[in-house]
């Protein structure tokens, strides 16, 4: 939809921005420049497997839902599908009928839609939470950033 473009691309700043913080401060923190590499991978891996779209925060253990919590992809993945989908029209279809589908909806309202997906994503909602994303993820980058200055001023 042409319509969320300012609201997707924004949360895509935010995110790069992110992992821009947290290099700079794994490349000040760890001397081996591949080491650094490797636990940014790792970082960026434990933020993907733990953002909440493929083990839902109901199944993950408590030292795992720290991932979740510090981690920005729940955030971006959570308002980059809700912008990109709240105001698409949708083909309805009869959920009595219809048994080849995991989202049925007889509504042609996005958000319908995403609350159906909801049921097999919990991650995912018609709840608009950009915002408050967007600040959370600006808040993570601000943590990585003043790690970085602290670890060079120390040095």
């Amino acid at each position: 939809e042409p319509s969320s473009f300012v609201a997707a691309t924004g949360l895509w700043v935010c995110l790069i921005y992110v992992y821009e913080c947290l290099s700079e401060a794994l490349s000040v923190l760890i001397d081996d420049p591949i080491l650094g590499m490797l636990n940014f991978m790792n970082i960026w891996f434990a933020s993907f497997l733990f953002g909440g779209f493929l083990i839902p925060l109901s199944d993950m253990f408590w030292p795992f839902k720290l991932f979740y919590y510090v981690l920005p992809f729940s955030n971006v993945i959570r308002s980059m599908v809700y912008a990109e989908f709240i105001d698409a029209t949708w083909e309805p279809c009869n959920p009595l009928e219809s048994t080849d589908s995991a989202v049925c909806v007889d509504s042609t309202d996005g958000a319908a839609v995403l609350d159906e997906v909801g049921k097999v994503y919990p991650l995912i909602s018609s709840e608009n939470k950009i915002a408050s994303d967007i600040g959370i993820m600006l808040l993570i980058a601000l943590f990585f950033k003043f790690v970085y200055i602290a670890c060079v001023l120390i040095r």
